[in-house]
């Protein structure tokens, strides 16, 4: 009896699909804020901010923000964008109904207009002046439930690394202040 080989196919299974790589929290925010250093008087405004995990732990938050000085002698308007390293202390709570603290460092680099005008504190023509800061900041952050909201208190101090300053119409010279202020209350969506 003669036996009959049968030969064998060896079959490749298709290999699974690797699994997606897990894509940290995004938040896109938007806030108000109060800021004192760019000039001889505050600034009121409004800010555009992205908040992203690039590493356990470790994120960027970008942003853009621009006011203006409410009525006063010296009439500015400022705007800059802003760069964080940031890194997340989350409170002891259920996630989704907690606070988290963010302490991040970072730079501001802008531009500050002087509007022209007669009165002390203001160019007899506009100038417009670079703005750069240097700071840590602190962001006090409330999850608003289970939707992906929350609302940011952020507070960012800073030195005034660039103070270019000019005369006034009274020849009178103006300098921005060493450091700088601000106060931030923003409103956030993300997964």
């Amino acid at each position: 009896m003669n036996a009959v080989e049968t030969p064998v196919i060896a079959v490749e299974s298709p290999s699974s699909p690797s699994p997606a790589p897990a894509l940290g929290p995004i938040e896109i925010g938007v806030g108000s804020f109060l800021l004192s250093g760019p000039g001889a008087s505050g600034v009121v405004g409004l800010s555009v901010f992205l908040f992203d995990e690039i590493a356990d732990n470790l994120y960027l938050r970008p942003s853009v923000a621009a006011g203006e000085a409410p009525a006063s002698n010296a009439g500015s308007t400022w705007a800059a964008g802003r760069l964080d390293a940031c890194t997340r202390v989350p409170g002891n709570y259920r996630v989704d109904q907690g606070l988290q603290l963010d302490l991040c460092g970072g730079t501001d680099v802008g531009l500050t207009y002087f509007a022209s005008g007669t009165q002390t504190g203001q160019p007899a023509q506009g100038r417009t002046l670079p703005y750069w800061d240097l700071g840590p900041s602190l962001a006090l952050r409330g999850e608003l439930g289970d939707r992906g909201g929350a609302v940011w208190l952020r507070a960012f101090g800073g030195i005034n690394v660039l103070r270019p300053g000019f005369e006034d119409s009274q020849g009178t010279r103006q300098t921005p202040p060493p450091a700088s202020f601000r106060l931030e209350l923003g409103f956030s969506w993300g997964r």
